[in-house]
């Protein structure tokens, strides 16, 4: 229009702003083709991130649900280990203490034994005593039946020949039927002292009282009491004794003791024979020897010496014995602290050694000793 009526000017400037405006809108639409391509673009990538991710969290739902499964799983296993295991628990508990009601059971039963066993020996160690009790027993009836009996008759025998034939006899008859009664009844009290002292000592009312004695004096005492039997076999007794030599010990019991071996030894000594008494001492101990030139004693009789169930023969001159004391000697020397041994060889002599304390024993310093 504007060119038609001849404005150029206006005509170019319309023309331009039309070619400007042409320009615009074409690049408005390139730009919104540009824009739509590249939000579709964005869109699809987008889109393909979606379904990578939407992939992903499939994929992340299906290793989660592995992973249930697994730990489910895991956790069946887990289960089933801990009922095993409490299973394989109970079992062993139970075996255990099937063992230990087992083991106690066995205990109970081997001390069951033990005490079945103990009891037998006991039984056993009393019926020894009760038999041994009996033997003694026995023993001493024929003690009393044959040993008393025969003095006692001897004694009454001569004592009636005394009183009614008294005018008959001479004196040298009368002197000798006295020696004979004398022995007797010497003979009855040293076995009546000894059946006494050996009751004292087997009922617990054997009463020692120690003291220091002398053994000089204790020797001379039970030489004065066998002098006589000894002198009329002819035999010598001689004594060795420091006159000062002490023991501690009961002076009762150690004079049986001592005179009871000397009794011994004269009458397995023969006529003519010699009997020694001697004593030494070592500051703690003192030793006293009772040596025979007897017949000796057979080494198989030497362990039964001191049992009063053991071996008994006669005398020289037919002299009896009952064993009693002897057995009295082993009591008394271990009732004073001592101890007694015996050596002897056949047809030459037996010598006993009896060991007592030569000083009173402090209690107080064995035990710190011990």
């Amino acid at each position: 229009v504007e060119k038609a009526q001849g404005r150029f000017q206006n005509a170019l400037t319309l023309y331009q702003r039309y070619v400007y405006l042409k320009d615009s809108i074409e690049n408005a639409k390139r730009n919104e083709a540009n824009i739509d391509a590249h939000i579709n673009l964005e869109l699809d990538k987008t889109k393909t991130e979606i379904k990578l991710i939407e992939a992903e969290v499939d994929a992340l739902r299906t290793k989660v649900e592995l992973d249930r499964e697994r730990i489910n799983k895991q956790k069946a296993q887990r289960n089933f280990l801990v009922t095993v295991v409490i299973f394989l628990l109970s079992i062993a508990l139970g075996v255990f203490y099937l063992f230990y009601q087992k083991r106690n059971l066995a205990r109970l039963q081997r001390e069951k034994y033990e005490e079945e066993e103990r009891i037998n020996q006991k039984l056993k160690q009393y019926q020894a005593e009760l038999e041994q009790t009996i033997k003694t027993k026995d023993k001493l009836f024929s003690i009393i039946a044959h040993d008393l009996r025969n003095p006692f008759t001897a004694l009454v025998g001569l004592s009636e020949i005394l009183a009614t034939k008294a005018d008959e006899l001479s004196p040298s008859e009368v002197k000798e039927f006295s020696n004979h009664i004398y022995q007797s009844a010497s003979n009855v009290l040293a076995l009546t002292e000894n059946l006494l002292s050996w009751a004292r000592s087997q009922t617990g009312k054997l009463t020692l009282n120690p003291a220091y004695i002398n053994i000089s004096e204790l020797n001379a005492k039970a030489v004065e009491v066998a002098s006589l039997p000894a002198s009329e076999k002819g035999i010598t007794i001689e004594t060795n004794c420091n006159k000062s030599l002490t023991a501690y010990a009961d002076y009762d019991t150690m004079l049986t003791t001592i005179r009871n071996l000397l009794s011994n030894a004269i009458k397995f000594t023969p006529n003519g024979g010699k009997v020694s008494v001697s004593a030494t001492s070592d500051n703690q101990i003192v030793t006293i020897h009772v040596t025979d030139t007897g017949v000796g004693i057979a080494p198989e009789n030497l362990k039964n010496l001191f049992k009063l169930d053991g071996f008994t023969t006669k005398g020289t001159n037919s002299e009896s014995g009952t064993g009693l004391g002897l057995m009295l000697c082993k009591e008394f020397a271990e009732a004073n602290g001592g101890s007694i041994s015996v050596t002897s060889t056949l047809g030459k002599g037996t010598t006993f050694t009896i060991t007592i304390p030569s000083k009173k024993v402090n209690h107080d310093q064995e035990n710190d000793q011990v």
